[in-house]
């Protein structure tokens, strides 16, 4: 996942590479879909851009409610807690080599 604190660390790099990759790769994949549906004649194409289009602002827009204003991370916290208690996340290694 991408860390605002951390922009240079693997994951944050593997992050905005698979984004920018899936970014681009749906991008060209929908403008040859258009064009393969528009050849079929009639409004096709515009049919599909249009239902393309509704479909990713539906997927962003459940994206933005999960992250930003659903409270995901309290209710996930909460499950950890009760499973592995109040210090799951403290995590100390007392072992020594």
């Amino acid at each position: 996942a991408f860390s605002g604190r951390n922009p240079g660390s693997f994951l944050s790099a593997e992050t905005l590479q698979f984004a920018i990759g899936g970014g681009a790769l749906f991008a060209v994949l929908a403008i040859w879909a258009i064009r393969v549906a528009g050849d079929q004649g009639g409004s096709w194409g515009s049919i599909y851009a249009v239902g393309l289009a509704l479909w990713s602002v539906l997927n962003l827009g459940y994206l933005v409610w999960y992250y930003f204003v659903s409270d995901y991370e309290r209710r996930l916290r909460s499950i950890l807690e009760a499973r592995y208690g109040a210090n799951f996340g403290d995590v100390r290694h007392t072992d020594t080599v």
